[in-house]
């Protein structure tokens, strides 16, 4: 006798619907989606036990008519699809048919529904995968659906779910991130009788700033729309940065997704913008053509797949930077972030003169000049600060920051123009470097020449170097190649963002440390050099001052 056995179907049906329903969240996201594909105005959810014992979702949309009830708790039965083309042309939150009838096999399921037509309302019961007769009910427009005794059938399951608290948490969140793309339907949470969330009808910046807790001028507008696609949401500054990336929300036809394509745009976008550890809160929506897209990767509906991944990738990392770099033109008076503009330059091009040209290097060692007029530092301290006197206040300047953006502001100048200049090394410098990396060596030559920079495969497993730009610290060669070459293996980044990591890389890599004891003269002809590049934030977003105001001094000193 075989040993493969078909499953009882009781079983296969515990089995899908744990591919749908993972925990009360995943049942009030499915519920809550149905209310609004129905073309609810209000939807209302009331919680007992953090969802195990009650979950109940109100909402006053189209309703279910009569006839349709015990289809509606029956897999692969939905109103949403029709045809196999239909698949390529969704717009709606749900439509796999899947959900209902996942979550009465593992609870007692109850459905009350009424539309707007019909004088009376019907209902339908499904306990644990038994379904009822349906029957008449009387009950307002919309539909009311009970969820009791979450996952009673099975006890593993149950057992792993966390504590009251903790599930509920999890449902807010997943409110939380539904209301903000449907801003335009009230929500109230309630659980164990105790209200956690009421949102008004209100527009986005409104509803962003309650559940965030910013206000309206917190945020920047994104707006960008590329071949059929468009990008539109709100960004938080990056004075309101969070330490958590949990409070940027991504949607595709308004449906709540994780994506790493679209993470990876946003941090590449933000790099100088944003301290290091630190993330915009905010949303991020992006409309276009269903048949461009691919929500059924995931049963959860939680991923999408695009299909023009560099498209959606760009449309994103320029959304973000253009108004990053809008929000940059401030006063004087005010700290401006570090703004690089390298989209302009090309990263490749004729280059033969990149590496053989004779004039003086970009960056060398310095030569102040010791009469020069400009402003006179106070003074160091720890060996990595100076001290400034400015128009109304002390300034301070991290040493290394303030050094670190110069020489990428020189790079990025002498790049643009006709590449750094390359000195031949007496010995080439051979290291190890893995596949990917030789690859990449060998691809990017002419780049390379650009940065002043010969590097080809050498030997198995192996990739030497044979100039490198003047005025850099040789000790460094096979890190920083080995990191430039990395970055150019993995692709998808846009050319101005990935030039500017490797110009940002080469500048800290040539500044002064944290530790360098500075001479006067040093001190003055840094501070002078930075009067040329009006910026208050190194390449990678670390702050290269601070500024105490007169009336601060004050302050600490009571004398105000």
């Amino acid at each position: 006798m075989g040993k493969i056995k078909r499953l009882p179907q009781e079983i296969a049906r515990k089995i899908a619907a744990g591919e749908v329903i993972e925990r009360p969240a995943s049942v009030v996201k499915e519920l809550v989606e149905n209310a609004l594909d129905a073309g609810a105005s209000r939807v209302e959810i009331d919680l007992d036990k953090g969802g195990k014992a009650l979950i109940r979702v109100r909402d006053d949309g189209q309703g279910i008519p009569a006839e349709d009830l015990p289809l509606a708790v029956e897999r692969h039965a939905t109103s949403k699809i029709g045809s196999e083309a239909d698949l390529e042309a969704i717009r709606t939150l749900g439509f796999r048919g899947e959900a209902l009838a996942a979550i009465g096999s593992v609870s007692h399921l109850i459905i009350t529904s009424r539309p707007p037509e019909s004088p009376l309302g019907a209902r339908v019961e499904v306990r644990f995968g038994q379904k009822s007769e349906v029957v008449e009910a009387g009950c307002p427009q919309g539909t009311v659906v009970e969820v009791a005794d979450l996952f009673a059938n099975l006890p593993a399951r149950r057992r792993f779910l966390k504590s009251d608290r903790a599930e509920t948490t999890r449902i807010l969140e997943t409110v939380k991130a539904l209301s903000l793309a449907w801003e335009g339907v009230s929500f109230r949470l309630k659980g164990q009788g105790r209200l956690l969330l009421n949102l008004p009808r209100e527009d986005l910046p409104d509803r962003l700033g309650r559940l965030l807790g910013l206000g309206k001028k917190d945020f920047l507008p994104l707006s960008l729309e590329k071949e059929g696609v468009k990008l539109f949401g709100f960004l938080s500054r990056p004075e309101k940065a969070r330490h958590d990336p949990r409070s940027l929300y991504f949607y595709v036809l308004r449906r709540p997704v994780k994506s790493s394509l679209l993470a990876r745009a946003l941090n590449e976008a933000t790099k100088g913008f944003f301290m290091s550890r630190s993330y915009p809160a905010g949303a991020i929506f992006l409309d276009l053509p269903p048949e461009r897209i691919d929500v059924n990767v995931h049963p959860a509906k939680l991923e999408v797949r695009f299909r023009t991944e560099g498209q959606i990738f760009s449309l994103l990392h320029q959304a973000v930077r253009q108004a990053l770099l809008e929000k940059s033109r401030l006063k004087a008076v005010e700290t401006r972030p570090f703004t690089p503009q390298l989209e302009d330059i090309p990263l490749e091009g004729a280059l033969e003169s990149a590496a053989s040209s004779k004039e003086a290097p970009v960056v060398a060692e310095s030569t102040f000049n010791y009469h020069s007029p400009g402003p006179r530092p106070l003074g160091q301290i720890l060996a990595t600060y100076i001290l400034c006197e400015g128009d109304e206040g002390l300034v301070i300047y991290d040493q290394h920051a303030l050094h670190e953006r110069i020489l990428y502001e020189k790079l990025r100048r002498a790049v643009k123009e006709k590449g750094l200049a390359g000195e031949p090394l007496l010995f080439p410098v051979v290291f190890e470097a893995q596949a990917p990396i030789i690859e990449a060596a060998e691809e990017a030559r002419r780049f390379l020449q650009r940065l002043g920079i010969e590097a080809r495969p050498y030997g198995p497993g192996q990739i030497a170097v044979y100039s490198w730009p003047r005025g850099f610290l040789k000790e460094d060669i096979p890190r920083v190649v080995s990191d430039i070459l990395g970055r150019l293996s993995q692709g998808r980044m846009p050319e101005g963002s990935l030039l500017h990591e490797i110009l940002a890389l080469l500048a800290c890599r040539a500044a002064v440390k944290a530790g360098d004891h500075l001479t006067e003269a040093e001190m003055t002809e840094l501070l002078k050099e930075a009067e040329r590049f009006p910026s208050d934030y190194c390449p990678h977003g670390r702050p290269t001052s601070a500024y105490l105001k007169k009336m601060d001094l004050e302050r600490l000193f009571r004398r105000k």
